[in-house]
This record gives C-alpha cells, sequence and structure tokens, in this order.
C-alpha cells in the first residue's frame, strides 16, 4: 500500500527543527485530514517571537496555524481538534482569550494542557491542531 499523504510547508515558514513535517494532508471519503504538528512562536528566520508575551505568542501560533490551513486549501473553520500546551496557568486568560476571538462559529475541540517548558525557554505556548478539509481535490 502506498500512501497518499502530502506534506504541508508554507514558504513563509521556516523548515521544522528535526525530522518532522509541518503539517501532513491525508485524503479520506471526499475530504481530508490535515495534523499540524506543534506550532510556537517562531518569526520566518525560526527565531522566537513576542518573548515574554503568551498572549501575543499565541496571535503569532495562530496566524502559522492559518497560513498552513490556507496552503492546505482550508481555513479555520476547517478546525475539528486543538491541544494547546502552556508553562505558566497563569497565562490561561490571555491565551483562550486569543483562541476565542481568532475561531470561527463553530469552534473545534479544545484541550489546554500545562507542561514544564519547550525547548526553548522563550516559548510560552505550543499548539497542536487537526482540521478537516472539505475539499480533498487539492493534493
Amino acid at each position: 500500500m502506498t500512501s497518499s499523504r502530502t506534506v504541508v510547508q508554507p514558504a513563509s515558514h521556516p523548515d521544522p527543527a528535526g525530522n518532522y513535517s509541518t503539517a501532513v494532508r491525508i485524503p479520506a471519503d471526499g475530504a481530508a485530514l490535515l495534523f499540524i504538528s506543534g506550532q510556537v512562536a517562531k518569526g520566518p528566520d525560526g527565531a522566537p517571537t513576542a518573548i515574554g508575551d503568551a498572549g501575543r505568542q499565541t496571535e503569532r501560533i495562530f496566524h502559522l496555524i492559518e497560513e498552513i490551513l490556507e496552503e492546505a486549501g482550508g481555513s479555520v473553520d476547517d478546525l475539528a481538534a486543538l491541544t494547546i500546551y502552556i508553562v505558566d496557568m497563569a497565562d490561561f486568560p490571555a491565551v483562550t482569550t486569543v483562541r476565542n476571538n481568532r475561531l470561527g462559529a463553530s469552534p473545534p475541540t479544545s484541550s489546554i494542557i500545562q507542561v514544564s517548558g519547550f525547548a526553548r525557554e522563550e516559548f510560552l505556548v505550543e499548539i497542536t491542531a487537526t482540521a478537516v478539509l472539505r475539499d480533498a481535490g487539492k493534493p
């Protein structure tokens, strides 16, 4: 059996820092599933942005997720699930305010999990996402 999955890597995003894909699109019964790797607040050069501000980092992450969705032929309305990881629960209100403002009228499922840290201490938030894209015609 051959894989029909497609790697999604927007040109405006830095390459992944390890042996993984930014996102993978998989056809599924007239639609497509899109699995988005954990996104952190990186600029196009891969450097951390919005250091010390979880709300602004969350804004940047949603911007990156929206770019990935667009590259794959979708939008935030196609999101089915989010998992948000935060270092400090004191940032919960800022992170959820951004999340609530960035999502459409029919929000996806969402979990928020506190973690002890990320690969770089500047990152305060990381978000993974899964989407169901309605148009499977795009490779």
